[in-house]
């Protein structure tokens, strides 16, 4: 049984905490009691801290490397040619490229319009031919260079697509319910793929950060980071920060905001940041994020299991459409001008 030391973000030294770590594949083929083991584990993970890592999850290497390869050329291309696949979310366009320091995710967690922006720029790409999320996303922007860049994103994305629904199946087992229960609320799912990059920075305002402190949207978010140095920090259950030390080929899977709602907060969206105080902006870090979100109009309300006479509902019914709305404009991304002599 495979569990990930946390770090504390600060010093470097052991935290005390530990993720767990989940055996996808061993999870797919068992059956009875050995599946309930391994649900089991993800369940106290997602209650303790709301963060855990897959392994042995059937994604070739070669995905990764393919991927970041793309997008890290793509990112090295001068502003102007970058600027032709800008995201545009106020005319619809939400897909796309987001140039560096255009916004804060401490905003959306309630840092207010004042948060200093974060040290990173990225792209993003919705693979879906659902009319209602073309409608709210528009096309998929692909650059021109490097030339594999579209069908790289989209392999990644068909991969993660499929792997997400089986960690579904795992979360539906590990709440007590049937491994399929979740599948409809997915149908047309509005999962969003995101890859940051962060160049290296030497000066900084106080409290900025690769990416400032907040929780997540949808269901699950999956992030694959090369190395954990100057990775992901997740807030621990005493309040300090910690980074958990991943190996290569390990996924970071954490619960957001629609999923803790949907179990009643019996699992928690955990406050996340990437970089921090003690961090080295000094070297290039570069992720790709998986965020699984459900059709855009399924209604998310406690689960079977999560709500009892001792435990009523904490939140209101919602949508993801009605959840994605707000944190959006919280977020309040500054736009690409357009070429007016286009």
């Amino acid at each position: 049984m495979r569990r990930i030391d946390i770090d504390l973000a600060d010093d470097g030294t052991p935290s005390g905490f530990k993720l767990e770590a989940i055996d996808l594949g061993r999870f797919l083929a068992a059956e009875g009691s050995e599946r309930d083991e391994i649900a089991e584990r993800f369940d106290r993970g997602y209650r303790e801290i709301g963060f855990a890592v897959v392994y042995n999850h059937g994604v070739d290497q070669g995905v990764f490397d393919r991927m970041l390869d793309v997008t890290g050329r793509f990112f090295d291309l001068e502003p102007e040619e970058k600027r032709a696949v800008a995201s545009r979310g106020s005319q619809g366009q939400f897909c796309g490229w987001v140039s560096f320091a255009a916004d804060a995710a401490s905003r959306v967690y309630g840092a207010g319009e004042d948060a200093p922006p974060d040290l990173r720029e990225r792209y993003r790409a919705v693979v879906s031919e659902a009319e209602e999320i073309r409608e709210r996303v528009g096309p998929n922007l692909w650059p021109s260079t490097p030339a594999a860049f579209g069908p790289t994103w989209q392999e990644y994305y068909r991969t993660f697509e499929e792997m997400a629904m089986q960690v579904m199946a795992l979360s539906a087992r590990a709440l007590g319910l049937a491994d399929d229960y979740f599948e409809p609320f997915f149908e047309r799912h509005f999962s969003v793929l995101m890859s940051t990059m962060s160049p290296p920075v030497y000066e900084r305002a106080p409290g900025q950060n690769r990416c400032g402190a907040h929780t997540d949207t949808g269901t699950l978010t999956f992030v694959y980071q090369p190395s954990s140095r100057a990775g992901v920090q997740v807030q621990l259950p005493d309040g300090r920060w910690g980074a958990p030390r991943t190996s290569k080929g390990d996924i970071i899977v954490n619960c957001a905001d629609l999923l803790a709602l949907w179990t009643n907060d019996r699992w928690k969206s955990t406050i996340h940041r990437v970089g921090g105080p003690a961090d080295r902006l000094d070297e290039r870090r570069q992720s790709v994020v998986f965020f699984h979100q459900p059709s855009l109009d399924v209604t998310i309300e406690c689960l079977p299991g999560c709500c009892g006479a001792d435990d009523a509902p904490r939140y209101q019914p919602i949508t993801l459409r009605e959840h994605f709305d707000h944190n959006q404009k919280q977020l309040g991304t500054e736009e690409e001008p357009l070429d007016a002599t286009a």
